[in-house]
C-alpha cells in the first residue's frame, strides 16, 4: 500500500505500542478518493458513516486519536471496506473502546453450570404444583385419595 508522502510505517519510525484500542469515528464531511485521483488504498467517507481504527497504528497521526489530522488507516464499518481516509475535520471522534489484554490476561472463571435438563424441569414443575395440589385440597366435597 502507498502511504502518503512523508509518512513513516511505525517500524520505520522505531515506536512501539502495545496498547489494543479501538478509536470509533462518524463521518462529517463527504470524502470521495475518486474526486481526489487517490488509488484503491483510500476509502470513502459520507456523513453518518461509522469508522474504526486499531492500535497499534501502523504510521503515526498527526495531532491527537480524538482529533487526527492528516491520513488513518481503519475500516468503514458502513460501507464495509479498509483502507486510508482523512481525518478531522472529515471524521468525528465519538469514543474509545479498550481492548488491551482483555482476553489474554483474564484468570479463567468457574465453568458455568450446564443449562437444566428435561429432569430437572419436570422435578421443578412437580415440586411447584405438588404442594398448591395439597393446598387446593384434594379431599373437598368428601373425596379423599
Amino acid at each position: 500500500m502507498r502511504l502518503p508522502s512523508g509518512v513513516k510505517t511505525r517500524q520505520q519510525s522505531g515506536g512501539s505500542n502495545t496498547n489494543m484500542d479501538k478509536y470509533l469515528y462518524e463521518g462529517f464531511y463527504s470524502y470521495n478518493p475518486v474526486e481526489h485521483q487517490h488509488d484503491d488504498d483510500y476509502i470513502p467517507v459520507d456523513p453518518g458513516d461509522h469508522m474504526e481504527v486499531e492500535t497499534p497504528l501502523e504510521f503515526p497521526v498527526e495531532g491527537t486519536m480524538e482529533q487526527p489530522k492528516g491520513w488513518l488507516k481503519g475500516r468503514n464499518l458502513t460501507k464495509g471496506v479498509t483502507g486510508l481516509f482523512p481525518g478531522h475535520p472529515y471524521v468525528k471522534f465519538i469514543r474509545k473502546e479498550s481492548l488491551s489484554n482483555s482476553l489474554t490476561h483474564n484468570r479463567p472463571s468457574e465453568a458455568p453450570s450446564p443449562p437444566p435438563t428435561d429432569e430437572t424441569s419436570i422435578h421443578v414443575e412437580v415440586s411447584f404444583f405438588f404442594p398448591l395440589r395439597i393446598w387446593l385440597g384434594v379431599e373437598q366435597e368428601g373425596r379423599s385419595e
